[in-house]
Formats: C-alpha cells, sequence, structure tokens
C-alpha cells in the first residue's frame, strides 16, 4: 500500500476516533440551546469532511470498492426515508437537516456507518 493511500486510511481512522470521543464532550456556551445543536453540527461536518477524504482516498487509488454487509439496505432505506420526508412534508427544506435528529443526523450517521464499514477491517491497526 503506498504511502499516502496509508497516510489516508490513518486519517480517516483519527478522524473518527475523535469524533467518537468528542461528540459526549463538545458543546458550545454561545449558542442558545448548547447540548444537542452543537453535537449535531459537529457529527454533520465531520461526516461530510469525512466523505470528501474517503472520496479521495478511492480517486488516488483509481478503483471505487465498497463492502457489502447485511446492513446496507436497512440503512439506506431508513435514510431514504428520512430524504423523502424531509422533501415532501417540510415547507422549509432546510430547517430539518439541522434539527437534531432530524434528517441531517440521519444522513451524517449514515455516511460514518459507510465509512466505518469501509475503512476498518479485522486486521486494521488503529
Amino acid at each position: 500500500m503506498p504511502k499516502r493511500n496509508l497516510f489516508i486510511n490513518k486519517i480517516i481512522s483519527w478522524s473518527i476516533i475523535i469524533l467518537v470521543g468528542l461528540i459526549p464532550l463538545f458543546f458550545l456556551p454561545f449558542t442558545s440551546e448548547f447540548y444537542e445543536f452543537n453535537k449535531n453540527i459537529l457529527l454533520v461536518v465531520v461526516c461530510g469532511l469525512l466523505l470528501v477524504v474517503w472520496t479521495l482516498k478511492m480517486v488516488l487509488q483509481g478503483r471505487m470498492s465498497f463492502r457489502r454487509t447485511p446492513f446496507d439496505l436497512p440503512v439506506l432505506a431508513i435514510a431514504g426515508a428520512f430524504i423523502l420526508s424531509t422533501i415532501l412534508s417540510s415547507p422549509n427544506k432546510w430547517a430539518p437537516f439541522w434539527i437534531p435528529g432530524g434528517t441531517g443526523t440521519i444522513i451524517g450517521l449514515t455516511v460514518l456507518y459507510f465509512i466505518i464499514t469501509n475503512s476498518f477491517t479485522k486486521d486494521t491497526p488503529l
């Protein structure tokens, strides 16, 4: 494995570890609701950055590898249901993406699920 792929794998691994460790401790005192909203924004932003790094990894490798698990379709179905519900029922299309526990959180957790299942194997060193 080339050094840059190893470096990108380390970035992904440590970003996930830091995200999981930081979410329970993260809050900003200058927002009106400083528990859930900040954790939601942290999750969405870090998962977006992880998605960019994961895509960069696939571009540098020159191939798109995707590990299938039995949970892929249920996770995609839940995310799809949330997205469809947001599109069809909400007059404000952007508000549900930032509500804690809303569509943005589900999309972030879906991205995190796929990055974790495709980045870690049994013999992946942390």
